[in-house]
């Protein structure tokens, strides 16, 4: 990997902690960093006088992982954390190892001299099951509660994968070698009493560089955690409940603060629920008169208002992304998104009259429940969108993929044909509207390797490994379902309501009688939540 000069890197003594630990981002430099995870997990580590933490990104060539602040191979850590916020990067968890000489199966590192290996994230709080032979521990749910406590154990242990029983007593841990019949997340009761990372690290790129991060160079904030929409098809929503949030004067502070350790120009705020945020108004409009520019990723529909977009564009901001994930209300109702056509509408008319010039649309097709009313719709609402002052007009359009956790957990993905049919009637009505709209479609095949993963068992870990021996392609993910007489369509349809499910084991805040229920009122037409 080519050297990138960062700003705020922290270099530690190796001879003068007790505890080495390398943070993995399972993807590319540009990919990571744009992780609010990373930064924090590294802040907290690196507060500790006893611990180094650095980063280790996969590599842009065919080389051995290293450590970007001190040049360190993964083997010469004592414990290797794993951030996993993305499905299709199991296989470059297993890649990293095997370029690093570190066997991937837990199983053959016990009698090595070898790290710990732990991982955490969405992927690994909702289902770890596909990749649990691979990692000692995983940490279900937010870390700040327990990491001091798991750094504690691994320095007291010093050689803690081989007494991995003496980390069960800890609130939200799961070793998948040790039988557990239930690992209750943990989670952040308060988020002002928890630490932000204030001193980020910023890449000196320009933002056309391919290492530049997302968001370019900016201050990350997390301004909320968890949602309380319960829109049924999130992963997110329903493991991260309930809703949290940082108070306005807490999110001054920080905000003051690190962009002056910093020195960006650019606040980006983060959170699930951004546009629930009660001060948002306030805060952005606090961002803009200091000076600083402000970017969101997406806000909700029914929470758009002239003063909110005119903090946006007063600060740079020329784009807005909004949700309406289907075409009519009677599916969004379905999927309990609690928007209508009118609040999508009424949202793009006011970022329209207020100066946004160009406009993105997150559309899910294959939704249980979907007809042909409801693709109509979608191009029916980009019609009406259309008749609005944009420049351009984005339209990104994935499937449906069931997540563990949620109501539809036991539902199927479309099969592929019916896919690409409801994607060449979208395409044939929306072509002749061109060159305002730009559409964007998953590849669909990649959406059935999502939902393999997302809702498979830990028979898979052989299909991982197979796949990160080869190449992460499509061809590689056939060959290696083929080579376990693994069927895909087969395979990810077939779960019942009541059958049990390799995540059962794992318990967040909605529990699995719940979404029992909701799906079941999904199927009476009672769409509305409690």
């Amino acid at each position: 990997m080519k050297v990138i000069k960062e700003l705020n890197v922290v270099k530690k003594n190796w001879r003068k902690v007790d505890l080495r630990v390398a943070l993995c981002y399972p993807n590319k430099y540009h990919v990571g960093m744009s992780s609010l995870a990373i930064h924090l997990i590294q802040y907290l580590l690196n507060s500790r006088d006893d611990v180094v933490c650095e980063r280790i990104f996969l590599p842009y060539t065919q080389s051995q992982p290293a450590s970007l602040e001190s040049g360190q191979p993964l083997k010469n850590f004592d414990l290797i954390g794993f951030s996993i916020q993305f499905e299709t990067d199991y296989p470059n968890i297993v890649r990293m190892l095997l370029d690093s000489h570190i066997p991937p199966y837990a199983k053959d590192r016990i009698d090595k001299e070898l790290p710990l290996i732990i991982g955490g994230g969405p992927c690994g709080s909702g289902n770890p099951e596909p990749i649990a032979d691979f990692f000692d521990l995983f940490v279900i749910g937010d870390i700040e509660p327990i990491l001091d406590i798991i750094i504690d154990r691994c320095i007291e242990l010093k050689t803690p994968k081989r007494y991995l029983a003496e980390f069960l007593d800890i609130s939200g841990v799961y070793a998948p070698s040790l039988h557990q019949d239930s690992i209750k997340s943990v989670w952040v009761k308060k988020l002002d009493e928890v630490p932000h990372p204030l001193q980020q690290v910023v890449p000196m790129v320009d933002v056309e560089d391919t290492v530049s991060p997302a968001f370019g160079k900016t201050f990350l904030t997390e301004i909320s955690r968890g949602c309380s929409h319960g829109c049924r098809f999130c992963l997110i929503g329903c493991i991260n409940r309930p809703y949290r949030e940082r108070s306005l004067h807490v999110l001054k502070t920080i905000i003051d603060t690190g962009t002056r350790l910093t020195g960006v120009e650019k606040v980006s705020l983060i959170g699930a629920a951004l546009s629930d945020y009660k001060h948002l108004e306030t805060l952005c409009w606090h961002i803009v008169n200091s000076g600083l520019n402000l970017s969101i990723a997406s806000l909700r529909a029914d929470c758009v208002t002239p003063n909110l977009i005119e903090a946006l564009t007063k600060s740079g901001q020329k784009t807005i992304a909004l949700a309406p994930e289907t075409g009519t209300n009677d599916l969004r109702s379905c999927i309990h998104k609690g928007i209508t056509n009118d609040d999508i509408i009424k949202a793009v008319e006011i970022a329209s009259e207020h100066g946004i010039n160009n406009l993105k649309l997150y559309y899910i097709i294959g939704f249980p429940m979907e007809g042909q009313a409801d693709l109509e719709g979608i191009i029916s609402l980009t019609k009406t969108v259309l008749k609005l002052k944009f420049r351009k007009i984005m339209l990104s359009i994935n499937p449906f993929v069931p997540k563990a956790h949620t109501p539809f957990q036991w539902d199927s993905q479309p099969p592929l044909e019916v896919l690409r049919q409801k994607k060449k009637f979208i395409e044939s009505a929306l072509r002749k509207l061109a060159p305002r709209i730009e559409l964007n479609f998953l590849d669909f095949r990649w959406g059935k390797i999502q939902t393999l993963l997302s809702t498979g068992g830990r028979e898979l870990g052989e299909v991982v490994k197979s796949v990160a021996e080869r190449s992460a392609s499509l061809g590689s993910w056939r060959y290696a379902l083929s080579r376990s007489h693994i069927d895909l369509e087969d395979y990810i349809h077939r779960f019942s309501l009541y059958q049990e499910t390799p995540w059962d084991h794992i318990q967040h805040n909605v529990r699995k009688e719940l979404l029992i229920k909701e799906r079941k009122l999904v199927e009476k037409g009672k769409h509305i939540l409690r």
